[in-house]
């Protein structure tokens, strides 16, 4: 199996998302990858981590109770890596970006928090100390890729290559940035068209499956819906499709020659 143990700085390394049903939502990714949900307690608030087999790969949150997040819209978080959580705050708020949720510990797991970035695309950042992120990277039911979606690119570029001393390689022919981490790819920048007007900027998790059409039919049987159908593209087949609250997501399969068995 394709097992992470580190990632370099900015890349992302976890996900999560919010729900506020997460029995419901655990049901729902259950059957969609198969993922083992284990409830951390309440001492982490709830918070169910996702395995695959053995290794975790994500997780479902609900809302703090008695915090604004309590109407806020279900929606899968992205995580940056950071050696400092303090530091890289700093950093954020200097490129133009806004603090959501202040840097904070995870008791023995590591610290946090959560940012937006000039454009309004929220992510979060991680820094680990005991939990390093998903443990599975490229492997069917874990993340393979993520990318940031917005309507203003240079905006965007400036920010993540200023705030995590990343790369920018620009895609020829098309609105798409490429992040690098020294020479690993670690994520995208998609410029958003007319076609994603009511859609605001975010950061989309990409899942690897076996097959992306069965899982969009898994997707669909279990109360999610479809938001960009199922297209080739020379990474892969993928499609984009949501939860039964909303949250998106991206599902891809890789190409025949890079698949890895689960």
């Amino acid at each position: 199996m394709p097992e992470r143990s580190s990632y370099p700085e900015g890349a992302p390394c976890w996900a999560d998302v919010l729900s506020h049903d997460p029995a419901s939502a655990a049901k729902f990714y259950k059957g969609v990858f198969g993922w083992k949900v284990h409830d951390m307690g309440e001492e982490f608030g709830h918070y169910m981590i996702a395995s695959v087999g053995d290794k975790q790969v994500a997780a479902i949150s609900a809302p703090p109770p008695g915090s604004d997040a309590d109407g806020a819209p279900c929606m899968w978080t992205v995580y940056l890596k950071a050696a400092n959580a303090a530091k890289t705050a700093a950093k954020v708020e200097q490129a133009g970006g806004t603090i959501v949720m202040p840097p904070m510990e995870v008791p023995g797991q590591g610290h946090m928090f959560l940012g937006a970035d000039p454009t309004g695309a929220m992510f979060g950042v991680w820094q680990p100390t005991n939990m390093t992120g998903s443990s599975l990277w490229g492997e069917n039911g874990a993340l393979c890729w993520a990318e940031v979606n917005t309507r203003d690119g240079k905006a965007a570029d400036a920010f993540y290559t200023k705030v995590f001393a990343l790369k920018k390689q620009p895609m020829p022919g098309m609105d798409y940035t490429v992040f690098k981490a020294k020479d690993e790819m670690v994520s995208g920048r998609y410029g958003m068209g007319e076609d994603m007007a009511n859609v605001p900027p975010n950061w989309l998790p990409y899942f690897q499956v076996a097959d992306t059409d069965k899982t969009v039919a898994k997707v669909k049987r279990l109360g999610g819906k479809v938001q960009m159908p199922a297209r080739d593209s020379e990474y892969g087949r993928f499609a984009v499709v949501s939860d039964p609250a909303g949250a998106a997501f991206a599902v891809l399969q890789q190409p025949a020659s890079d698949q890895t068995t689960g």
